[in-house]
């Protein structure tokens, strides 16, 4: 059996430039050869820093780091900007020799485990009213004021 640490929402985008990953430490109750992988289930970091946020990750446990994207990483950016930069910095970490993954309408196989990797957004019909939940969300939730709508627009996105 496959045994993993799961993280999600460590919220680095919000921390001081220069500050550390905020994640668990080894310890002897769990130990990097204690585990298979990582998975961090979103909202590690923003795009820019996400690649450089596994890594640290990486070089502390010493096994494979498998990120799945989250809503809050491409604050600042577009969701294709987002995804285009991570992209290019996770192939520079691959080539540095980390055994790093980001899961974004993905899947990928870890001895017997498959991790199935996608951003999951708003459902507006959940409650029944779509267009008031999404007047709502419009003006509530900071992802329609943080990810832009397209690469280099400065529209934010919406819910529609």
């Amino acid at each position: 059996m496959t045994r993993f640490l799961q993280w999600s929402d460590l919220h680095r985008e919000f921390a001081k430039d220069g500050s550390p990953v905020p994640f668990p430490m080894p310890t002897s109750a769990c130990s990097p050869g204690s585990i298979d992988a990582i998975l961090i289930a979103g909202d590690l970091d923003h795009a820019k820093r996400h690649v450089d946020s596994l890594a640290e990750i990486h070089e502390v446990w010493k096994v494979p780091v498998v990120s799945i994207f989250g809503n809050h990483e491409p604050y600042g950016m577009s969701e294709q900007e987002a995804r285009d930069q991570v992209a290019t910095d996770l192939l520079d970490a691959r080539q540095r020799g980390l055994d790093l993954h980001i899961l974004d309408r993905d899947e990928l196989v870890i001895g017997d485990t498959r991790i199935l990797g996608a951003t999951l957004w708003t459902d507006f019909n959940i409650l029944g009213d779509q267009e008031v939940m999404m007047f709502g969300a419009q003006h509530l939730i900071n992802d329609y004021r943080k990810v832009r709508s397209a690469p280099g627009s400065s529209e934010c996105q919406t819910p529609w």
